[in-house]
């Protein structure tokens, strides 16, 4: 999907650019919410949204991470639930999130928490790598928080 070159040798340095930027953010209270998984005092996930991202589709959950050997232990799901149950907190409504279109697991995965097809586009990780390819993506959509309920 991303070009091996990029995973070798720029995904590390970007990614630490991009959380070191999101958690330096003075304003990261009210514009964003990180939902961590533990198991076994190690951490096993997490999901990290940034609140009213898009004037449609509303809050965009921008990074949705288990730990590979968590897999399939309701980590993602409960990510997901404790993600709307703060939103829902907060006032909001909807939920949405980019996948590549490749994906096939994680479609499954959001398809199976009700989220539907919203949309199609083109992601390419990392930023700050402007030599990436545009990547065939489709925006998944929760127009009710609660289809994300436990």
């Amino acid at each position: 999907m991303f070009p091996d070159d990029f995973f070798d040798n720029d995904a590390d340095d970007d990614r630490a650019r991009v959380w070191q930027e999101r958690f330096a953010d003075p304003d990261r209270e009210t514009t964003t919410i990180t939902v961590l998984a533990e198991g076994g005092g190690e951490l096993a996930g997490f999901a990290h949204s940034i609140i009213d991202e898009d004037a449609t589709h509303g809050t965009l959950l921008d990074n949705l991470h288990v730990r590979l050997d968590a897999h399939r232990l309701g980590i993602g799901r409960r990510l997901m639930a404790e993600t709307a149950e703060r939103l829902a907190t907060l006032g909001r409504s909807t939920l949405y999130l980019w996948v590549l279109e490749d994906n096939a697991t994680a479609r499954a995965f959001y398809k199976a928490l009700r989220g539907e097809e919203c949309g199609r586009g083109s992601v390419a990780d990392g930023p700050s790598n402007p030599s990436l390819p545009a990547v065939p993506s489709l925006r998944i959509c929760w127009p009710s928080l609660d289809r994300l309920a436990l």
